[in-house]
């Protein structure tokens, strides 16, 4: 039999998934592990106690390649277990896995039960690892959803726009994806989405899709149907006026048709927010800098991982004690701006951001970052010092134009 891999593994479970512990003597046994988060190349696990477990990519190969000489007794589970102390939840695992892959190709029905309901939203792509969310340039809609939406029942529905310009074409006005989004409330795209992507598709508005609901798993819809083809009523509508920027529920009569649709799992690394603070509203400094500690510490655990491209490396050798003194050496001051950094803020513009003084180095280190707006990092993306300075200047004088205007 082939050897599990890793890979194989985060595209099969997904975060919120109860596996069963297994053992090749004693089998199935009445207890279960969850998993809690999908790091790139670590799963994050809970037993029923409620103890953390890390399981690493590293040991998961070691175990699998040995898997078969297991289960034909030419190595023992002593001698196994010398290879990684996870052992018991890495055979569970193995043993899912192939489980799960000898099902039939599963359909879009099998996903949903009785009382899912389907939220049918336009998007210019499917989710991936580059865009691990749902999201909204008007918080309002974003907050609805998260009330309404049942983290254990519902499912969003991606429809691929017919915007020649940003969507691509093998997705433009077809069905992409379904998702499952994390219970709470909105949180700044930037914690979650690529910079390069967010920026992208903002286009120079900070204000476009700057409010996320976390994806916590996603199928995506193998064959890509025509959105009009199973959806021709919805779709007309929800590219045009409010519709485009908020999302529709579909009707009984309308899941029905989609049920047998073929889908295949999306391999998403899954952010642990509440860990990392990252999902609160920053109302102080030592806030702040744990948010900014968590999401720099996500870049370097995705990096190198494959998403629809490669993550960038990042290496952090940056500590909470750093940064306070970086604070107090800029004395509060945002390092491309030069104005104050507020201590406390409800707008994610302002809050706290590292930038690499040099972006061609992929450490963030004390020699290599300063501290700014996390708008004016935005802005910046990977001009240099001199570059931005001079549209500094230019939005600087055309906002004094204005002003003398008034």
């Amino acid at each position: 039999m082939k050897a599990a891999t890793w890979d194989d593994l985060t595209s099969s479970v997904c975060v919120g998934d109860s596996i069963r512990y297994w053992a090749p003597k004693r089998g199935y046994r009445n207890a279960t592990f969850n998993i809690v988060a999908i790091n790139g190349n670590r799963l994050d696990l809970t037993t029923k106690e409620g103890k953390p477990v890390e399981v690493h990519r590293k040991d998961f190969g070691k175990v699998a390649v040995q898997f078969d000489d297991l289960l034909q007794g030419t190595i023992s589970r002593q001698e196994l277990t010398k290879t990684s102390g996870r052992t018991a939840y890495i055979l569970s695992l193995i043993r899912e896995l192939n489980e799960r892959l000898k099902r039939p190709h599963p359909k879009l029905g099998d996903l949903l039960s009785a009382n899912s309901r389907v939220f049918l939203k336009s998007e210019y792509g499917p989710v991936s690892n580059e865009w691990p969310a749902v999201s909204f340039s008007v918080e309002g809609y974003a907050r609805k959803l998260a009330e309404i939406f049942d983290t254990k029942e519902d499912w969003v529905l991606f429809a691929g726009t017919d915007d020649h310009d940003l969507t691509p074409p093998e997705f433009r006005k077809k069905l992409l994806c379904v998702v499952r989004i994390r219970s709470g409330p909105p949180v700044d795209s930037g914690v979650l989405v690529d910079p390069g992507r967010l920026n992208y598709f903002q286009q120079g508005d900070p204000k476009k899709f700057a409010y996320s609901l976390q994806a916590t798993a996603a199928w995506k819809l193998a064959t890509l149907p025509a959105a009009r083809d199973l959806l021709k009523e919805k779709y007309g509508v929800i590219g045009r006026g409010q519709a485009r920027k908020s999302y529709l529920i579909l009707s009984p009569t309308e899941i029905d048709r989609l049920k047998d649709l073929p889908v295949a799992r999306i391999a998403l690394s899954v952010l642990p927010l509440d860990e990392f603070h990252l999902a609160e509203v920053i109302d102080s400094l030592e806030d702040q800098f744990d948010r900014l500690l968590g999401l720099l510490t996500r870049r370097a655990q995705l990096g190198g991982t494959a998403v629809s491209r490669n993550a960038p490396i990042r290496i952090v050798k940056l500590t909470k004690q750093d940064l306070r003194e970086m604070w107090a050496e800029q004395g509060g001051l945002c390092r491309l701006c030069n104005a104050a950094i507020p201590r406390s803020t409800r707008n994610f513009l302002l809050q706290v951001s590292a930038d690499r003084t040099d972006s061609k180095v992929e450490t963030y280190s004390r020699a290599n970052t300063q501290l700014t707006h996390l708008g004016c990092n935005y802005g910046k993306n990977s001009a240099d010092a001199e570059q931005f300075a001079d549209w500094l200047r230019i939005v600087r004088v055309a906002n004094s134009l204005n002003h003398d205007d008034d």
